[in-house]
């Protein structure tokens, strides 16, 4: 039967009478039955709280154990050599405190004490040169973090710093039995120190006077508490994210103590189950491929998912939905072998190459989920030499509690994320083993919270194009590039020479949102043939933010996709209330244009094996004037003169081209077609019909393509662009296929 709700407004003042209107939802006959009761049952939750719990137990241990000298013989291998280096330090058996001045390498030090406890917590070794100093050293790690206030640290932004977090928790629980009550209460009083800081001040709470998170170095944190509508659990996209992730293990150790860990336990495994969808702030897709996957390791989603599951396996969290939509979008976004110079979507998040997910904390992602395109996605890219070396201890722990892995699966050939923004679509599925180097595909977003600030950036209309194992756009900056946060690094459109823009300034935590949405996905089709998306990027010009706010009156984007012809193709509409300046904008990594005219251009992008893949780029719109930027001058807006800085990107672009309408106007369409051709086959032809209409002949197929309704003889491919605002129709050799999206997407 339906279920209904609503929401009651309360005022400063006390409770008001204030209602929302009232809504309701039904749920479905054959919905799966996820019993979570028993996170909420005192007696279960007693039941669990003998040490050691955390990612093993007394009864778990030895076939821990043996798993990992079976299953990963190497990592373990190299475990048990660190733990004994370890013990042969000076530090080890010195028995001094440790250094509070910040001048010794607390990394080194907690890594070595990392492998000590897990490879004696596993073998239940009786080794003097283990056993004779373990709970010392440990002790001396307490004392030190008490001292030194570790509590308040920005475990997000220091690297492999928060070892020393994971060792006190997990050294904590595993040493329990053996450690004296002065021992464990010290330990404890840290671990409840850490849950408070960030429960009533850093991340879940902050002072009600103040609205941002503060020190208080004497743990009180008087007074009532503030969920302002900035903090983290609704937007934050980065330390505080990962801090609060990583310190979450702290309550998994510790709730059986109760206090601040407890209280942090139940926020935190409520908040993973409750957040039903992955988009934006937590775990921040919006932010890309790149710090999006920072997200999700090295502590963050998919470490404390784990630690809470090895203690409550029959809660079956592996079902939270936030963990497989991120698994599946994962499985996506960066096809196996996929590389890229700069970051369309987001920053880098320092991972190099881009295979992101080519680790361990991917690995665990889609072992944790049971999501099966995404350890498909893993498989695969293993063949392109990912590096799959575990994490540390924690890492090696994780993998039995989430064996075996699920049954790998296909991905489709195009998928729309609505809610998020998202389209993604390929020849080949995207997580097959050439889907980059085989095959061509691209990733369309229109975000509805357009950048949140953090590190993604403002790409909403950007058309990422990949082929042949060369990516055919060159989008975004390199990471942490301020630059690469302006529109003028994506391949956008401008009006009088402004692009997207969504809050106060273009940068870090800038986050400002004042519309319900900025962009969508307006309509999307999906068939054998081809795959359609049309983003509305409207409101990102008419916020009150973006200086053509009361010019703009249009500004949308439609992309399609023809497999069959492999092509793309870009319908731009735009509308203005003043006669304007419209701009195309495209950037060229490598030095290679040519042709070029105000109809087009050619340029080639190496691929992954060394060929050269051309792509030709033809516009049917006529009346177009183009500016070609080289050299410094690509940091150029040649309508506004603003010159960005790219701090020296050694890979800056070598091209970055402006077609424009020569003359003045209040209404102006971009038609322009993009064929990547393919290393042996020979060069596409175009032939231009009007300016919505274009004639694309590539190896051997020849198609015709229309936007609008105005083309009246036969066509391949016609897209009615009134009607395809918000409802309507694309017609190709198929047949009619409806379009139908919200008018609104639910943005959180």
């Amino acid at each position: 039967r339906p279920l209904y709700w609503r929401v009651g407004y309360v005022t400063p003042g006390g409770p008001t009478t204030l209602w929302s209107a009232t809504n309701s939802f039904v749920i479905s006959a054959n919905a799966s039955v996820w019993d979570r009761s028993m996170l909420a049952d005192e007696n279960y939750l007693a039941a669990k709280y003998t040490h050691p719990h955390v990612l093993f137990n007394s009864a778990t241990r030895a076939a821990t154990y043996l798993f990992l000298q079976t299953n990963n013989p190497t990592d373990w291998a190299v475990l048990r050599i660190r733990a004994h280096n370890a013990t042969n330090a000076a530090w080890w058996t010195n028995q001094l405190a440790w250094p509070t001045n910040g001048s010794f390498d607390i990394t080194a030090r907690s890594l070595d004490l990392a492998s000590v406890l897990t490879y004696w917590a596993l073998s239940q070794t009786t080794e003097p040169t283990i056993t004779n100093y373990l709970a010392g050293n440990f002790t001396r790690l307490v004392n030190w973090y008490r001292e030194t206030h570790y509590e308040f640290n920005d475990y997000g932004g220091n690297g492999d710093q928060p070892l020393a977090l994971h060792c006190l928790v997990l050294g904590y629980d595993w040493l329990h039995p053996v450690l004296s009550p002065a021992q464990r209460s010290n330990a404890l009083f840290s671990i409840q120190r850490t849950a408070r800081y960030y429960a009533r001040s850093f991340f879940w709470s902050t002072f009600i006077n103040s609205g941002r998170g503060e020190v208080d170095p004497t743990g009180v944190y008087p007074g009532p508490r503030l969920v302002t509508w900035y903090l983290s659990p609704r937007t934050g996209t980065s330390h505080q994210w990962r801090d609060a992730s990583m310190v979450s293990i702290v309550a998994a150790a510790a709730y059986g103590e109760g206090g601040d860990a407890r209280e942090y336990y139940d926020l935190w495994i409520n908040y993973m189950i409750g957040r039903t969808h992955f988009t934006g702030g937590f775990a921040a897709i919006n932010q890309g491929r790149g710090y999006a996957s920072i997200q999700i390791g090295g502590g963050g989603i998919v470490w404390n998912t784990i630690a809470f599951a090895s203690v409550f396996p029959e809660a079956q969290l592996h079902r939270i939905p936030m963990l497989r939509g991120m698994a599946d979008w994962f499985s996506r976004i960066t096809p196996p072998g996929f590389s890229e110079t700069h970051g369309t979507h987001g920053d880098f998040g320092g991972a190099g190459r881009v295979g992101y997910w080519n680790n361990a904390d991917f690995k665990q992602l889609a072992l944790v989920s049971r999501e099966g395109h995404a350890w498909q996605a893993h498989l695969n890219e293993n063949t392109f030499g990912a590096n799959q070396g575990e994490n540390y201890y924690y890492g090696m722990l994780a993998v039995p509690l989430v064996w075996p892995p699920p049954t790998p699966t296909t991905n489709t050939n195009a998928k729309l994320f609505a809610e998020d923004g998202w389209v993604i679509a390929s020849t080949k599925p995207a997580n097959a083993v050439d889907a980059f180097t085989g095959g061509l595909g691209f990733i369309f977003t229109a975000r509805p919270r357009g950048t949140e600030g953090g590190h993604s950036i403002n790409c909403d209309g950007a058309v990422e194009i990949w082929a042949y194992g060369a990516k055919v756009t060159d989008g975004g900056g390199r990471n942490l590039d301020s630059y690469g946060y302006q529109p003028e690094a994506q391949d956008m459109v401008f009006v009088n020479g402004q692009g997207v823009k969504v809050n106060s300034q273009y940068g870090l935590y800038s986050h400002e949102q004042i519309l319900p949405w900025y962009a969508r996905v307006a309509a999307y089709r999906h068939s054998a043939e081809y795959t359609y998306a049309q983003g509305d990027l409207t409101p990102a010009f008419t916020n009150a933010y973006n200086p053509q706010a009361a010019n703009v009156l249009k500004v949308k984007r439609h992309v399609l996709f023809s497999r069959t012809g492999k092509y793309f193709m870009i319908y731009d509409e735009l509308a203005t209330r003043t006669p304007s300046t419209f701009d195309w904008q495209w950037h060229v990594y490598e030095p290679t244009v040519t042709a070029l005219n105000s109809s087009g251009f050619r340029y080639s992008s190496t691929s992954r094996s060394g060929q050269s893949v051309t792509s030709h780029v033809f516009h049917a719109s006529t009346g177009l004037a183009v500016d070609h930027l080289t050299g410094a001058n690509v940091l150029k807006n040649p309508r506004t003169g603003v010159v960005h800085n790219d701090s020296g990107d050694p890979n800056r672009r070598a091209s970055a081209l402006w077609f424009r309408n020569a003359t003045l106007a209040t209404n102006f369409t971009f038609l322009a077609t993009i064929v990547p051709q393919e290393p042996g086959k020979a060069a596409p032809s175009f032939t231009r019909l009007d300016n919505n209409t274009v004639v694309v002949t590539y190896d051997g197929v020849t198609e015709t393509n229309t936007f609008g309704t105005n083309y009246a003889s036969a066509y391949t491919y016609m897209v009615d662009v009134a009607a395809a605002a918000s409802s309507g129709s694309i017609t190709s050799k198929v047949g009619t296929l409806n379009v139908r999206m919200p008018a609104n997407p639910r943005v959180p």
